[in-house]
């Protein structure tokens, strides 16, 4: 039978900061792109490409809404103590069933730390 499973990641300190990179490089991308966006927006405005200059400032936005998100990603990363659980994925798994067993409506959680599979509950 296929069944879901959730994955969790165990909050170790190695793990803090693979996250914590990950939102770097992340944020730091979108830094870039949110400078290139402004650069263009002026160059359209200059050029007076009215429709251009519209999608720019909407993907201006968008793209300033995600600094902020990953801003606040890190900060709420900083304020999780250690050992907490974080949900990263769910994947499909295969379980034997057998008459008489046990039925579970909830899926399954797989917890990692540290890049091994710690527990299947």
């Amino acid at each position: 039978m296929i069944r879901k499973a959730v994955v969790k990641k165990v909050l170790t300190p190695d793990e803090r900061a693979r996250i914590r990179a990950t939102l770097q490089t992340n944020h730091d991308q979108a830094v870039r792109e949110y400078e290139q966006l402004k650069f263009y927006l002026k160059r359209s405005e200059h050029q007076k490409q009215t429709e251009t200059t519209q999608r720019l400032r909407k993907e201006l936005v968008a793209k300033e809404e995600a600094v902020e998100s990953i801003n606040f990603q890190m900060e709420q990363l900083d304020l999780l103590p250690g050992g907490t659980e974080l949900k990263v994925a769910e994947v499909e798994i295969e379980q034997d069933i057998e008459v008489g067993m046990q039925w579970e409506d909830k899926p399954a959680e797989i917890i990692v730390e540290d890049g091994v599979i710690k527990d299947i509950r």
